[in-house]
């Protein structure tokens, strides 16, 4: 697992994918970046992560993830919020179904109880969760500290 972490983590540095390094105006960060498969959600903002291995790559470098189910009312509910604050992060902003994407043992891994979890992650580590208020305002507050 480190092995793979170092080799995605080498591709990312000598730029494979440009979504992670900066949002450029018209760039390929805008509708997200076809070489990482990663697919813009809401207006370009946040990225509708397909894999784990793809959610490997995103965290290598400093982002914030919503760990959300399609079947849960708060989820359902936070998205679009979550989608605003994307839009004008200055860090990439990442969204995954753990229905899709993760097992059981994935989920333990990253510490999901509960939906939504929203989590900063930097150099791969999880760095801290997010616990106020499920605004974009205050989201994107906290993503910038």
């Amino acid at each position: 697992m480190i092995l793979v972490v170092i080799i995605v983590a080498t591709l990312l540095v000598a730029g494979v994918c440009c979504w992670c390094f900066a949002r450029k105006p018209g760039g390929c960060g805008l509708g997200g970046c076809g070489r990482s498969g990663g697919r813009a959600v809401g207006g370009g903002g946040a990225i509708d992560i397909q894999s784990f291995d793809e959610l490997q790559s995103h965290i290598a470098k400093k982002c914030v993830v919503m760990f959300y189910a399609p079947w849960c009312g708060h989820c359902t509910k936070f998205k679009p919020e979550y989608e605003k604050a994307a839009q004008k992060a200055n860090v990439s902003f990442l969204l995954v179904d753990c229905d899709k994407v993760l097992n059981q043992n994935q989920m333990k891994k990253y510490d999901i109880l509960g939906f939504p979890t929203i989590k900063m992650f930097s150099g791969g580590n999880n760095v801290v969760e997010y616990q106020g208020d499920r605004t974009a305002d205050a989201l994107l507050s906290w993503s910038m500290s």
